[in-house]
């Protein structure tokens, strides 16, 4: 019986949660090949293609897929799928996969946030600031895929 009762609280309590309201940073995705970014913000869809004219429509409602979400203007259909993407030139990865159709042409790249490396290894640093206060060396530490660590000695002291 106590299992019985578990399953509806569980979901009461669930229905009780507050979640936090959506960003309303914009959206932003890129691609390569040829090279075009994408913006999405609280009014317009803007698709900028290297060396042409941006292209802007109202932002519609976001339909909520299964995997993500989806616009529809006139001109631009983008896709967003949640999963990791390698924009293929930086090595960066990117939490989204976007497909964008421009006039019936299509374009697929990365969006959202990039995510961070799940190791160190392969990773270049370089410090920015100390206890808060900005830091103006230009010494980069990187991470090998050896498990080992290397900077330049600055010869200077602390």
């Amino acid at each position: 019986m106590k299992a019985f009762l578990a399953l509806p609280v569980a979901l009461l309590l669930n229905a009780c949660m507050t979640y936090p309201p959506p960003s309303t940073a914009p959206y932003r995705a890129i691609g390569t090949e040829p090279f075009w970014s994408l913006v999405i913000d609280d009014r317009d869809v803007t698709f900028i293609p290297a060396g042409g004219e941006p292209i802007r429509q109202p932002r519609p409602p976001a339909i909520v897929g299964i995997a993500g979400e989806i616009y529809q203007t006139p001109r631009i259909h983008v896709n967003i799928v949640h999963a990791s993407c390698s924009d293929g030139m930086s090595d960066k990865i990117y939490s989204d996969k976007v497909q964008v159709d421009v006039d019936g042409k299509r374009f697929n790249g990365c969006g959202g946030d990039p995510v961070a490396p799940a190791t160190l290894a392969g990773t270049n640093w370089r410090v920015e600031s100390v206890n808060g206060r900005p830091h103006h060396s230009r010494v980069i530490t990187s991470f090998s895929s050896m498990q080992t660590v290397s900077a330049p000695s600055s010869g200077a002291t602390a």
